[in-house]
């Protein structure tokens, strides 16, 4: 008996194992290879109190070095998964998350892996989450948390059709669980105001689709920075945020995205939108160097906002003939030579010979006469002002 439970957990038959050691030790209460079998196959169904009790057990017939190692095994596993479980409900999630790991390293049980899920989904790591739930369902199609830890991970990937549907699944498997209830309500809730912001976008009534989506992210009880819903919604709010030109507002919406998903191409490119609307080019053009030294220079996206900043802050620091002239970018060439004559007649260097006049003051007027001449050359000429208007350097 004690063999083919041996074998039986090694083809991953758990139950079966246990039946065997079960049998096998009331056969013969000393046999203490049968108490470990049967522990060791506890410890893979997460029955870790179980483990220990049948150890417990066994010692009071017979104590071996073997049976008082397992018992330290198992009674460390037993505290570990009751600090993991401890530290989910304080929602202490990466503490967790490294407790569950240590008993992944001996333990595959269900439990362990959905403590895990639940870990991750609190930090926001959704994919993980949806790995570690769908390895129990593999293992156990009825099990009503995995489909409400899948689910859930589905919604705070922005999946929200799939993952309502796992929900409700999950509450038709077990229809007592208030908390899985409570998620498919909330989750619902989210995809309504998510579906009326986008109606309202459509509608181009930009300040109830911001109102909705700050309803959304100040109602959702579980919104871990790093998930991908925290990113969407932020950036849906900052787009509207950016059609009723409150860009500071897009900026600390786009910023929290970025600081937590460091990639995200959306919020970068908002960001960009709104520095060159707050005439902050420079600053643009340096967070789009930083990125093309990175990993932008990959996307056609961020190449594109770099040339673009670049362009801008070209053009910025460029002679502005139009000024220097005093007339508006839809001058005449009439109004252009008329324009250059008065405005050569007071910088022309022959003016400031006097003595009253510094050296200083005369290199200045030269150089602002020369660039008269070079801003008369290029405005007066059909195609070069065409190019100039456009940004490009002559």
């Amino acid at each position: 008996l004690c063999n083919r439970a041996a074998a039986h957990s090694k083809l991953g038959y758990f139950s079966e194992a246990i039946l065997d050691c079960s049998v096998a030790t009331k056969l013969d209460p000393q046999y203490s290879k049968a108490y470990i079998r049967q522990s060791k196959a506890l410890v893979q169904l997460g029955r870790f109190s179980e483990a220990c009790n049948v150890l417990n057990k066994g010692l009071q017939y017979r104590s071996t070095p073997d049976m008082l190692r397992e018992q330290e095994t198992c009674t460390n596993l037993k505290l570990q998964y009751e600090i993991a479980m401890f530290q989910l409900e304080s929602q202490n999630f990466a503490l967790a998350k490294i407790t569950f790991g240590n008993l992944l390293q001996t333990s595959w049980a269900n439990v362990v892996l959905l403590g895990v899920a639940r870990a991750d989904l609190g930090l926001g790591f959704v994919d993980s989450a949806s790995r570690f739930s769908l390895q129990v369902l593999k293992k156990s199609p009825q099990s009503a948390e995995a489909y409400a830890l899948r689910g859930h991970s589905f919604v705070l990937m922005g999946e929200f059709e799939p993952g309502i549907k796992m929900l409700r699944e999950s509450m038709r498997l077990d229809p007592d669980c208030t908390r899985n209830r409570l998620v498919w309500k909330e989750c619902k809730k989210l995809q309504s105001l998510w579906d009326d912001s986008s109606t309202k976008t459509f509608h181009r009534k930009f300040e109830c689709a911001v109102e909705l989506m700050t309803e959304a992210i100040e109602s959702c009880s579980q919104l871990p920075p790093k998930a991908p819903l925290f990113a969407l919604f932020h950036v849906k709010r900052a787009k509207g945020y950016l059609r009723l030109k409150l860009f500071d507002e897009v900026l600390k919406d786009v910023a929290l995205v970025i600081y937590n998903r460091e990639d995200h191409i959306d919020a970068w490119l908002i960001r960009f939108q709104a520095l060159h609307a707050l005439e902050r080019h420079e600053e643009a053009l340096s967070d789009a160097t930083d990125l093309m030294g990175s990993w932008g220079q990959n996307h056609g996206q961020i190449r594109l906002a770099f040339d673009t900043a670049d362009f801008t802050v070209r053009k910025m620091k460029r002679p502005n003939f139009y000024k220097m002239l005093q007339i508006s970018e839809i001058a005449s060439e009439r109004e252009i030579k008329r324009a250059y004559r008065q405005k050569a007649l007071d910088l022309h260097p022959d003016r400031l010979s006097g003595s009253q006049y510094t050296s200083e003051q005369r290199r200045n007027a030269e150089c602002e006469f020369k660039l008269l001449g070079e801003g008369l050359e290029i405005l007066a000429d059909e195609f070069k002002r065409q190019l100039y208007d456009e940004g490009y350097d002559l």
